[in-house]
């Protein structure tokens, strides 16, 4: 029995996720994209994945450099995300503040957190590739997360205890 698309999307946007943005250093210069299916993956060694798009133009940049950069964004980032989600070249060109990571990978300024990422492999899952990259630098700082749930950007706010 299939499953109807809509069904299966509707199903998933009850899932709220933080929002990240991979970068990684391309022929003509740096390319990016916004991800919200990102996880930790091990502890020792340390390792995250993600998964892109395989029409993605990022995915090409990942396998040529075999490094990348994640940045969590903050939750005043929503119009990162939003340029980043684009399928636009040039995203870069906008003003979305950037330093450089230690890796040449571009880093979000001012997000959550950032993890440089050497590549480990590949693996592929139907219309995307889940790639898994050991972190080999991590910084976080006490900026609040960019929620995404449900089609639209929120924050997040603590339960009373």
């Amino acid at each position: 029995m299939d499953l109807d698309p809509e069904l299966f999307k509707r199903a998933l946007r009850a899932w709220p996720s933080g929002v990240t943005v991979v970068t990684a250093v391309s022929g003509s210069g740096f390319t990016g994209m916004t991800a919200s299916s990102f996880t930790s993956v091990s502890l020792s060694p340390p390792m995250v994945s993600v998964c892109v798009d395989v029409a993605a133009r990022t995915l090409e940049a990942l396998r040529a450099q075999r490094r990348f950069a994640i940045s969590v964004l903050a939750s005043d980032q929503a119009e990162a995300s939003r340029r980043f989600a684009s399928r636009r070249d040039d995203a870069f060109k906008f003003e979305t503040p950037t330093v450089d990571g230690a890796n040449g990978c571009p880093l979000i300024a001012d997000a959550s957190a950032h993890l440089e990422c050497d590549m480990a492999f590949e693996h592929a899952a139907g219309d995307h590739i889940i790639v898994v990259g050991v972190v080999t630098r991590a910084v976080s700082t006490e900026r609040a997360p960019l929620v995404y749930w449900n089609g639209q950007y929120g924050g997040f706010a603590p339960l009373p205890v």
